[in-house]
């Protein structure tokens, strides 16, 4: 038999046409091969284990560099947001009018809310026993939810010149506010580093939907 930490994993077999082909030495000669080839097959059985498990490192090192990235990405946007809103209001708190003040700190509360979200969905990720998150889905303005995106890259890019066509106010969709505002963003920050010297044109149109006939 072939024994791998006192399991069987095989066996070798000798077949001889003539009675007592076989004495005692050629049974020990047997044992001592089934044991070398049990000991071949179990470093085969370890090399693979090792060169699975540092394939399964090096993929977990590049999905974690990727993970880093992807966050340093979604969290500076708002981040940049608040603390732009924040300088504006510290800076110039005395030459703006209430109003103005009101619909900087409702920036700045929206930006935050984001963050909020952003974080909270880090923390679901993080636990393997959740697999999805739920949307709080609703009916929003496309102008509105473009608008409050369009804001935040503004700041995030002051010295950019940033011209994105809105839609009609009466267009609707039915998203997620707080992530169809993170995609958007993304959106409009990726093309202010495509082309940080030109203006970027976002233009926001409804696409129809053809009925196909068989």
């Amino acid at each position: 038999p072939l024994l791998i930490n006192g399991t069987v994993m095989g066996r070798l077999t000798f077949v001889s046409g003539r009675a007592g082909e076989y004495d005692t030495h050629l049974a020990q000669l047997s044992a001592l091969l089934a044991e070398r080839t049990a000991n071949v097959v179990r470093m085969v059985q370890l090399r693979a284990a090792q060169q699975s498990a540092l394939a399964k490192l090096t993929e977990l090192d590049a999905l974690r560099q990727d993970f880093v990235a992807t966050v340093s990405h979604e969290l500076r946007t708002p981040l940049t947001g608040i603390l732009g809103y924040l300088e504006l209001l510290l800076n110039r708190w005395t030459s703006l009018d209430d109003e103005r003040r009101m619909s900087m700190l409702q920036r700045v509360q929206s930006a935050a809310i984001r963050l909020e979200h952003l974080v909270n969905d880090l923390l679901l990720f993080s636990n393997v026993e959740h697999q999805d998150i739920r949307l709080q889905l609703g009916r929003f303005p496309l102008r509105s939810l473009i608008e409050q995106a369009t804001e935040e890259i503004s700041t995030k890019y002051r010295s950019q010149i940033l011209n994105v066509q809105i839609p009609p106010a009466n267009l609707f969709v039915m998203v997620d506010a707080q992530r169809a505002i993170q995609v958007i963003a993304n959106v409009l920050d990726n093309a202010v580093k495509q082309r940080p010297e030109r203006t970027i044109r976002r233009p926001a149109r409804r696409r129809r939907r053809h009925a196909h006939r068989r």
